[in-house]
């Protein structure tokens, strides 16, 4: 059996297409979790004060400049005061995981965590729920009726130039 000259190299060229590809899927593979983490915010996940947020849906209410623009300022606002919150609840977190992952778990600093967890999580319900109002504010009467009937999970809306 004899190979010509076109087929071996029509395979070794396939052979290294296909090697190619295949570098180009690992690295891509690898380079995914520090992506995530970066847009995620250091790789805390999903916990307290992250989610839909107060801008979702509200592209769909046609906003005018104005009203985008002060939405983005309280936005901005109310970011600003939410990162040491939302810092210490990824370490309470993070030493709740240490915690229940330990040699000999403790079952009294896991209640003690998981109660300043909910504690954490109450917080920031609270201070999304003092966002969404202020935003609301903003809006006309219409955009708040409109914003009313938007399902719960939807879309998520990112403000030009904003988060």
């Amino acid at each position: 059996m004899t190979i010509n000259a076109r087929t071996l190299w029509t395979t070794l060229l396939a052979v290294f297409v296909a090697a190619a590809a295949l570098v180009a899927i690992s690295a891509q593979a690898q380079e995914r979790p520090e992506r995530r983490e970066a847009r995620m915010g250091g790789g805390r996940g999903h916990g307290p004060g992250r989610g839909m947020g107060p801008v979702a849906g509200l592209g769909r209410l046609h906003l005018t400049d104005e009203q985008r623009e002060q939405v983005r300022a309280i936005v901005q606002e109310a970011r600003a005061s939410s990162e040491a919150p939302r810092k210490q609840a990824g370490e309470l977190h993070r030493e709740l995981r240490a915690a229940v992952f330990a040699d000999t778990p403790d079952p009294a600093r896991i209640d003690t965590l998981k109660a300043s967890i909910a504690e954490a999580q109450a917080a920031a319900l609270a201070a999304r729920i003092a966002l969404d109002l202020k935003i609301a504010e903003v809006l006309t009467p219409e955009q708040r009726a409109q914003a009313r009937r938007r399902p719960v999970r939807g879309d998520r809306l990112r403000l030009e130039n904003g988060r």
